[in-house]
C-alpha cells in the first residue's frame, strides 16, 4: 500500500481533548449544567473517571451533626480525606445544642483549609457564633429549615437574632447570607470585618435599628433583599425607612425581590429616581427590582 493511500482516521493525537485531560475550572463550568446525579453517574464508568471528577463531585457536600461529631472523635474520616476538594459545606439538619457544644471549626474545620463556604442550618439566635472563629472562610450561610424539627420544637422555637458582634471572629469573611433574622447592632460597638455581598433573607429589623449600620465602615458593595409577598414587613416604618431615606456611601449593586403576595411596597418610578439619587448612593451602579414574573435592571449612567 502507497504512503498516500494509507488510512489515517483511526489515529489520535496526544493532544485529543477528552473529559479528562479538562482544566478543573473547565469542568466546573460544565457540570454546573448538570445534576450531581450525572456527575456521579460520570465517575462510575471506571476509575480513571472516577479519580478526574473527584474535584467535581466534593465541590460541594452536606452533613448532619452527628457526621461532624464523628469525624471529630475519630469514628470516620470523609471530611479529612476529601479536604483537599470540599469548598463549600452545609450543615442540613438542626441541633441548638450541638452549636453550643461542638466547637466544629477549631476541632474540624481549621483543617479544611480549601473550604471556602459554610451553611449552617440554625433555628436560634447566631450569638453561639461570638465563641467561634475561622481564619479561612469567605462566605457564611445562616438559614432555617424547620423540617428537621418536630411540631413543638418550631412553636417553641425563639426569635432568631443577628448582630454583625456574632461574627467578629471570621475576619476575611466576605459574603455573609442571612434568613428569617431579626436584625439588630450597636451604634458604639463594631467588629474588623471587610464584608462586600450581603443578602438578605425575609429579615426585619425594628427602631432605632438601620440597615445601612452594617456598612459602618462603608465597605459593602453588593446588597440582596429578598422577601416573601405575604410578610407585613415589606409595608412596615422600618423598611419605608431604608428605601426613602438610608444611604450606602459604598454600594455598588443592589437588587430587591418580591415573591407571590398580596402586601407589595409601592416601587414607583419616583421611588428608582430616589434610590439612584447620588446623594445616598454615590457609587450605585446597578438596581435590580423583581416582581413575581417581572424583573427589571436600572443602570445608572457613567459620568465620563
Amino acid at each position: 500500500m502507497s504512503q498516500s493511500s494509507v488510512d489515517v482516521s483511526h489515529i489520535t493525537t496526544s493532544h485529543e481533548i477528552t473529559l479528562l485531560s479538562l482544566p478543573n475550572e473547565l469542568l466546573f463550568v460544565i457540570f454546573k449544567y448538570l445534576t450531581p446525579g450525572d456527575i456521579i453517574n460520570l465517575s462510575s464508568i471506571d476509575r480513571n473517571h472516577r479519580n478526574r471528577l473527584i474535584p467535581v463531585i466534593f465541590l460541594k457536600v452536606k452533613q448532619t451533626w452527628q457526621d461532624l461529631k464523628n469525624e471529630i472523635n475519630g469514628t470516620t474520616n470523609f471530611l479529612i480525606k476529601y479536604k483537599r476538594w470540599i469548598h463549600e459545606l452545609r450543615i442540613c439538619d438542626c441541633d441548638a445544642s450541638s452549636e453550643w457544644d461542638l466547637d466544629i471549626f477549631s476541632d474540624l474545620l481549621i483543617d479544611m483549609s480549601s473550604l471556602q463556604h459554610l451553611s449552617i442550618n440554625s433555628p436560634f439566635s447566631s450569638n453561639w457564633l461570638k465563641y467561634r472563629s475561622h481564619d479561612n472562610l469567605q462566605k457564611l450561610t445562616l438559614y432555617f429549615d424547620p423540617s428537621y424539627l418536630t411540631e413543638s420544637e418550631i412553636k417553641s422555637k425563639m426569635n432568631r437574632v443577628f448582630n454583625l458582634n456574632h461574627i467578629a471572629n471570621f475576619k476575611v469573611l466576605k459574603q455573609l447570607e442571612l434568613h428569617n433574622y431579626q436584625l439588630y447592632g450597636d451604634e458604639k460597638n463594631y467588629p474588623v470585618l471587610i464584608l462586600e455581598d450581603i443578602t438578605l433573607v425575609d429579615c426585619t429589623w425594628e427602631y432605632p435599628f438601620e440597615l445601612s449600620l452594617f456598612n459602618y465602615n462603608e465597605n459593602i458593595k453588593k446588597l440582596t433583599l429578598k422577601h416573601s409577598g405575604n410578610n407585613p414587613f415589606i409595608v412596615s416604618e422600618r423598611y419605608k425607612h431604608f428605601l426613602t431615606k438610608e444611604s450606602f456611601g459604598s454600594l455598588e449593586e443592589m437588587e430587591i425581590s418580591f415573591t407571590e403576595g398580596a402586601n407589595l411596597p409601592d416601587m414607583r418610578s419616583s421611588f428608582i429616581l430616589n434610590v439612584l439619587n447620588k446623594n445616598r448612593f454615590p457609587e450605585l451602579g446597578k438596581l435590580t427590582i423583581g416582581f413575581p414574573h417581572l424583573t427589571k435592571v436600572y443602570k445608572k449612567p457613567k459620568v465620563m
